[in-house]
């Protein structure tokens, strides 16, 4: 069933070049949005864009100002008005216990996570401002921004600061009609699950690793990028209009009880 709402709405989408972005991005074309994608990786972003009605794309690097800001320009030009923004960008980092964990490692991920939601977040609120939106803000979080994980500790704390960035704009901003959110996904098939069944396996086959994986979700499988995306793109919509300030799991179950990651 359609999402009411989305259609003709200009939306930004950052980490837009696979997984949950790239799965947005086609399903706010679909809803007839006009998108601008954004991510670091040129030459996947425009494979991407390619396919895709009313979709431009522009590489650049979503943790520094100027990455931000040129996006922010270019989202103006090619969409007019800023309806909404999916704040979607973001890395694993490695894999390591904190005892083990890499100084330059634990940055790059806190600024590409968090920095990037931030400033990507202190753009579009002062962009639907400005412009009088009365928009939608939307960032990934993770199942692991109220829990902890072993091995993972600097992606487990950027998401829980997600979700403070999230809190806190939401009680700033309301009284603009704009709305902030945040996705909670858990285990879903992309890039950074590929990774860490390659970890637990070691020498092994992943098989294994898969399964004990997908035995610790309670609905036994892992999430699709094309299940996320819909629930990104219900936030972005009118549909979701008395919607701020949470965190919505999308997660098989995971964050019912403790976590198996």
């Amino acid at each position: 069933m359609p999402i009411q709402g989305i259609s003709s709405k200009g939306i930004v989408v950052t980490g837009a070049a696979r997984g949950i972005g790239a799965a947005t991005a086609r399903r706010l074309a679909a809803e007839g949005a006009r998108t601008l994608i954004v991510d670091v990786d040129a030459a996947e972003l425009e494979q991407v864009a390619r396919n895709l009605d009313g979709c431009k794309a522009f590489a650049t690097d979503t943790s520094t100002e100027d990455g931000v800001g040129g996006y922010m320009l270019a989202a103006s030009e090619h969409l007019g008005r800023i309806d909404g923004v999916f704040l979607n960008a973001g890395v694993g980092g490695e894999i390591a216990l904190i005892a083990d964990y890499d100084v330059a490692a634990f940055d790059r991920v806190v600024s590409i996570n968090l920095r990037g939601t931030f400033l990507g977040m202190r753009a579009a609120i002062r962009q639907m401002v400005g412009d009088g939106t009365a928009g939608s803000i939307v960032a990934t979080a993770s199942a692991l921004a109220s829990q902890g994980s072993q091995y993972f500790a600097p992606y487990v704390a950027s998401k829980h600061a997600i979700m403070g960035l999230v809190r806190s704009a939401a009680l700033e901003v309301g009284r603009h009609g704009i709305r902030v959110n945040a996705i909670c996904p858990g285990y879903v098939a992309t890039r950074l699950v590929d990774r860490a069944e390659s970890f637990a396996a070691g020498e092994a086959d992943v098989t294994s690793a898969r399964q004990a994986f997908q035995a610790g979700v309670p609905l036994g499988r892992y999430s699709t990028p094309d299940e996320q995306a819909s629930l990104a793109t219900w936030l972005l919509s009118d549909e979701s209009g008395y919607a701020t300030g949470g965190g919505f799991p999308l997660d098989g179950g995971v964050g019912a009880g403790p976590y198996s990651g």
